[in-house]
């Protein structure tokens, strides 16, 4: 199906157009999104989502003149808002990284404890970092605060299968990158709150 074709059967609502769009432009738009992330996942996760967000906002659909032009917009401020995201994580771990690496030093027992405390920190770092920030805020919404799948879909304005997807995929990732157990994954979710405050 031609750009015009598919604009204008869009613009009439027809949820076949909509398909044939998202079936021509998503491997491009992956693409151009991974120009700008450098991450394969986290660029498809942004196209799906725009994707996903468009097609649960019909009524927006009689107003898009170039589905090809709004999509790339769309992807685009989704990976600059990404990006800062991941600024501000990043910061925010680096502060609380270096408030607690410039405490006051300890001495005698309290050593070995302060070293096994610094190395959990540095671990937790680590297994974090494997994640993708959608990756990170699924496992806070679902482990730390509590919310049901559903709920969770509805903060991160994705389907609910998408946040199953995101836990089994971060999930699979902690246990190949760091050895760690659903029992111990807990526990390291407890101390990202504490990386959060």
């Amino acid at each position: 199906m031609e750009d015009a074709a598919i604009n204008k059967s869009l613009q009439a609502g027809d949820k076949e157009a909509f398909g044939q769009a998202f079936l021509k432009y998503y491997t491009p738009l992956c693409t151009y999104a991974h120009s700008i992330l450098r991450n394969e996942e986290e660029a498809k996760d942004a196209v799906q989502d725009c994707f996903t967000q468009l097609c649960n906002r019909p009524d927006l659909w009689p107003r898009i003149t170039d589905i090809r032009a709004y999509m790339h917009q769309a992807v685009k401020n989704r990976c600059l808002r990404i990006l800062r995201d991941s600024r501000v994580y990043m910061h925010k771990l680096d502060s609380y990284i270096h408030l607690h690496l410039t405490e006051q030093p300890v001495q005698g027992p309290e050593i070995l404890k302060a070293y096994e405390v610094q190395e959990s920190k540095n671990k937790l770092a680590q297994v974090f970092s494997f994640l993708t920030k959608k990756r990170v805020r699924a496992f806070s919404l679902v482990y730390l605060e509590e919310k049901s799948y559903r709920e969770a879909a509805g903060i991160l304005g994705v389907g609910m299968e998408t946040v199953k997807t995101q836990l089994r995929q971060g999930r699979a990732i902690i246990r190949t990158k760091m050895g760690i157990t659903s029992a111990s994954m807990l526990i390291a979710a407890c101390l990202y709150k504490l990386l959060l405050t």
